[in-house]
C-alpha cells in the first residue's frame, strides 16, 4: 500500500467512525489512539537505541579483541544500554 493510499484509507476509516460515534466517544478513541502511536514509537525509537549500543560495543569489543560472552553482568550490560 502506498502511502497515499495508507492515509485515504485512514482517513476513511476516521470518518466513518465518526458518523456513528458520539463526540465523547469520538474524543475517546481519538486520545486513546493517540496514545497507543505514541508509544509505539517510542518503544522503536528505544529499540533502535539499544540495537545502536550493542552493535557499538560489539564493534568496540572486536577492536580491543575482547570476549565478553555470557560472562558479562547484568549491571554491565545495563549500564551499557541505558544513555
Amino acid at each position: 500500500m502506498s502511502p497515499c493510499e495508507l492515509t485515504a484509507s485512514i482517513t476513511a476509516i476516521a470518518n466513518a467512525l465518526a458518523c456513528k460515534l458520539t463526540r465523547d466517544e469520538l474524543a475517546y478513541w481519538g486520545i486513546v489512539l493517540a496514545q497507543l502511536g505514541e508509544t509505539m514509537g517510542s518503544i522503536a525509537a528505544l529499540q533502535d537505541l539499544c540495537e545502536s549500543k550493542e552493535e557499538s560495543a560489539a564493534t568496540e569489543d572486536a577492536a580491543l579483541g575482547e570476549d565478553r560472552g555470557t560472562a558479562q553482568s547484568g549491571a554491565a550490560l545495563t549500564s551499557r544500554l541505558l544513555p
